[in-house]
Parts: C-alpha cells; structure tokens; sequence
C-alpha cells in the first residue's frame, strides 16, 4: 500500500551515515612530535614533516649523558650485578643500560641505511651510502666504556655513529608529499621499534630513564644513611663523653 501523505521526520535524527563528514586524520609530524607518536605506539600514523637521524641521537641521548655524569660524579659507585653476564659490559651503573642503548643505535644505523637504500638514490647519493656500508664501522657496535660514561662522551659517540647517513636521509624525507604516510615514513618509524631478536632505541632510551631514576633514589638512600650514621656516631661520641666525665665526678 502507497500513500502521497508527507514523510514525518525528527528534526533530532543524526544524517544518513554516508553524508557524515570525518575530520581528516593527522598524519603530518615534525620530528620531536613524530617520537612522541612513536613512543605512544602510533608509528604507523606516521608522517615526517622532517628527519635528521643525528639530531634523534642527540635530542634523546644528551639530556641523559648529563645525568648519568652526575650520577657517576660523586660516591656511591654501583656495581652491576649483571656485569659479568655479558661480555663487554661495564661494571659502573648505568652501564649495562648504556650498552644497551648503544646496541640500539647500531641497529638503528643498519635499518636506516636499508630505508635510504630503498628510496633508490642517484649515483651521488649512492655512492656516499655505498662509502658508509664499506666502512669497517658500519658492522661493528659502538664502543662505550667507563671514562665516556663518567665525561658524558658516550653520548657524542653514538651521534657521530649515525651522522654518515643522516644529511642525506634527510633531504630525502624533505622531498616527501605531506598528508600521507608512505613507504618511507613507515621505514623511518620501523628502525626506532624493537623487533622480535633486539631492542629498539625508542624502548632501550626509555628503559634508561628508568634506571636513572632508580639510581638517583638509590643515591638519595645512601645519603641519607650516611647522614644518619654520622648523626648516630656523634651521638655515641657524646655519650661516651659524658660517661668519661661521670666516672670521674666530674659531671
């Protein structure tokens, strides 16, 4: 049964589901924003407005040299337990954190040099890439040891082991189309992440701010204790003072 009698509607009813306009999503990040997503788990939203892969090293890794520094700078030293469980490591806290960031960052140099190598470089570009994959240091780990982390120099060490690739990958992100996450972007974000057989540098820094912190409340501890064992020492000193006195009457 029809009927011409007009369709009543509810002036409050939402539009029909294909006339709702999404806002679009934001993709397009600068650098320091773009490791903020990554650390939130939102890599693969990911467009690099900009990427300098020296300037990643330094951003996150100088403001932790100087804490360690001052860490290292003054008694207590800690001992890691896990020292002698693996070779190389350092035995000055936080160096096994340390060592691991350093891992990273070695990582981090093999997958980036896979992500400009992908972008199929002209034969400039490809032969300065070709130059840093021959060199001896583009197989071999970083090298830290306990002056770089008592200077604060284990930081510049791991800067300069990325700089040979990042001028170059970063005129590359700067040709890229904004308002898209491409092969490239997802390539960027993928060599900061951990992977089923190394940690990642984003988590490996990460896991260093922890130990840092544990580390200074363990620092304040000590302290306090030796505050603590001085006061009560003094205490005895008196004491024992009082009693010399005593016995002789002279208290």
């Amino acid at each position: 049964m029809t009927s011409d009698a007009p369709v009543l509607r509810d002036d409050k009813a939402p539009p029909p589901f294909s006339k709702i306009r999404f806002a679009p999503v934001r993709v397009d990040f600068s650098q320091a924003e773009a490791r903020e997503h990554r650390r939130a788990g939102w890599s693969a939203e990911v467009h690099y407005l900009d990427f300098d892969a020296a300037a990643e090293v330094r951003d996150q890794l100088a403001p932790l040299a100087v804490q360690v520094r001052k860490l290292l700078a003054s008694p207590p030293v800690f001992k890691e337990p896990r020292a002698g469980e693996v070779q190389g490591v350092v035995t000055i806290a936080p160096g096994f954190e340390v060592l691991r960031v350093a891992a990273a960052v070695h990582r981090l140099r093999l997958e980036l040099a896979k992500v400009l190598a992908s972008t199929g470089p002209g034969p400039v570009v490809r032969e300065r890439l070709a130059a840093v994959v021959r060199d001896r240091a583009h197989e071999r780990r970083p090298q830290i040891d306990d002056e770089s982390l008592r200077s604060g120099a284990w930081a510049d060490v791991l800067v300069a082991h990325v700089e040979p690739l990042s001028a170059d990958l970063a005129a590359v992100v700067a040709g890229g189309k904004p308002g898209r996450v491409s092969a490239l972007d997802g390539g960027i974000s993928d060599a900061f992440l951990s992977d089923v057989t190394q940690i990642g540098f984003d988590q490996a820094v990460q896991e260093l701010e922890r130990r840092i912190v544990f580390l200074r409340g363990e620092k304040a501890k000590w302290h306090r204790n030796q505050r603590e064992a001085v006061k009560a020492a003094e205490a005895r000193e008196r004491q024992r003072g009082a009693e010399a006195l005593r016995k002789l009457g002279l208290s």
